[in-house]
């Protein structure tokens, strides 16, 4: 009959177009060497995290970053529309995705720490898992630049160092905070005080000479001044210390 006919016709047009954008390279892309490429529909990087849609990665880092064993990236027009995802979810459901979880295994690159040290790049990588609500999820990794320029999780290291430790400044390059112009950034962002509140290392004065003061010796030597002693002096007082810290330091 003619229905069965059409029906035939239609699913016949359906799987020579399946076979067709499987074989033929017709999606612009971006390949590791910044030159504009045709790539196959299951030969292209799908980013999910929306990390390359923004401007504060270029398309070549990402590639080199991202490790996924692929080297091309739709063009950005393709990359930020709906319709071009639904589509590659329809079609392509083997391409190589990129997901946040993916994200997680690019932090230990060493290409990507040089990148994420810089403090512009952290702040914007930071102000994205926080756009997305994803910053908690990576909260035990090392995305976070301290004050003294490494990377740190949130949990290891303090949000500042005044507002608890400002009467022993001199200790300050031996104690992990993060890095005041960095804070300063995402201050801006209405969800980072949530975060900062809940996230980082809750300051405890004791707590923190064990850690990081007791066991070096350059910052004991510092106590050994009489100027640095007696600043430390009216931080023991202010914070309550116990005998047994101060027998540690030797200061009773």
């Amino acid at each position: 009959s003619r229905k069965s006919n059409y029906k035939t016709f239609i699913e016949e047009f359906r799987d020579e177009f399946e076979e067709l954008i499987k074989s033929e390279p017709f999606i612009p892309c971006i390949n590791a060497d910044g030159e504009e490429v045709d790539a196959t529909i299951d030969d292209i990087i799908n980013d999910e995290t929306g990390i390359t849609a923004s401007n504060f990665i270029s398309d070549v880092d990402f590639i080199s970053f991202s490790d996924t064993g692929c080297e091309h990236l739709p063009v950005k027009e393709l990359r930020s529309s709906e319709d071009f995802h639904n589509f590659l979810y329809r079609y392509s459901p083997t391409s190589y995705d990129f997901d946040f979880d993916s994200l997680k295994n690019v932090i230990s690159n060493n290409d990507f720490v040089e990148w994420l040290e810089n403090e512009d790049n952290n702040a914007n990588f930071i102000y994205h898992l926080l756009d997305h609500e994803k910053l908690t999820d990576f909260s035990n990794e090392e995305i976070f630049v301290e004050a003294g320029g490494a990377l740190y999780s949130s949990e290891n290291m303090y949000v500042d160092f005044d507002s608890e430790m400002s009467r022993i400044d001199f200790l300050r390059n031996y104690i992990p905070y993060l890095s005041p112009t960095l804070r300063e950034k995402l201050q801006r962002h209405s969800l980072w005080s949530n975060y900062e509140d809940s996230y980082f290392k809750e300051f405890d004065a004791e707590g923190m000479l064990e850690e990081f003061i007791i066991e070096d010796s350059e910052a004991m030597a510092l106590l050994d001044e009489e100027s640095n002693s007696i600043k430390f002096f009216k931080f023991a007082a202010e914070k309550d210390l116990s005998t047994s810290i101060l027998e540690k330091i030797s200061l009773c």
